[in-house]
Formats: C-alpha cells, sequence, structure tokens
C-alpha cells in the first residue's frame, strides 16, 4: 500500500496532502514524524488534507488524532479535510476539526 505525505504552504497555513492509505505502520509512523517535524520548525497552523486519502484504518485515525493532540499540546492548531469516501462517517469524531474542502478548512484559521 502506497502512502505519501506532500507539504506546502497556503495562505500562512502548513498544509499536509496526504495520498494512499493510511494503515498500522510505515504510514502512521511517517505522518507522525511529519507532524513532528513540523511543529519543531515552528509551524503553529496545520492542515492535513486528506481528500485524496484511498484508505484509513482504525490505527490511521488514531494517528490522526494522535497528531492533533500533538499540535494542541506544542501550541498549534491542526484542521482536517475529510476523505471524499469517508465524508459521512467522519462527521460523528468529535476530537477532530474536519472540514469538506481545503478552502473552508483555510479560511476556518482566520480570525473571526
Amino acid at each position: 500500500m502506497d502512502f505519501s505525505i506532500q507539504v506546502r504552504e497556503a495562505r500562512g497555513v502548513t498544509v499536509l496532502d496526504l495520498t494512499g492509505s493510511l494503515v498500522r505502520g510505515e504510514p502512521c509512523a511517517a505522518l507522525q514524524r511529519q507532524v513532528q517535524e513540523l511543529l519543531s520548525a515552528g509551524a503553529k497552523k496545520l492542515l492535513l488534507n486528506l481528500a485524496e486519502l484511498s484508505f484509513l484504518d482504525t490505527l490511521g485515525m488514531n494517528a490522526l488524532m494522535k497528531a492533533v493532540l500533538l499540535a494542541g499540546e506544542q501550541g498549534g492548531e491542526m484542521k482536517i479535510v475529510r476523505p471524499r469516501e469517508m465524508a459521512s462517517a467522519t462527521r460523528a469524531v468529535n476530537p477532530l476539526d474536519f472540514y469538506e474542502s481545503e478552502a473552508e478548512a483555510l479560511s476556518s484559521f482566520l480570525p473571526s
């Protein structure tokens, strides 16, 4: 199962584009490493873009929750663009801040 993370900046937010399958093992570990590296480098506004994620198992969901908690513990904020195939399933997940699109998620970082 292929998994990749591309990092880019958009409107002052560090965006992580995840593609492939976020599953047990190296994919989950890679996500945790990347988030820690970005936070250590000073990133405070992070957006996980899962729009192109093809599969997410329970350990992948756990990795997302850990990433959100890690960001909060280090003074950051993390939001998530939900995977297309999981739009209805992820609505009930409370601790994660899911958005329908990247534009909607990026706008949520702006001061009200």
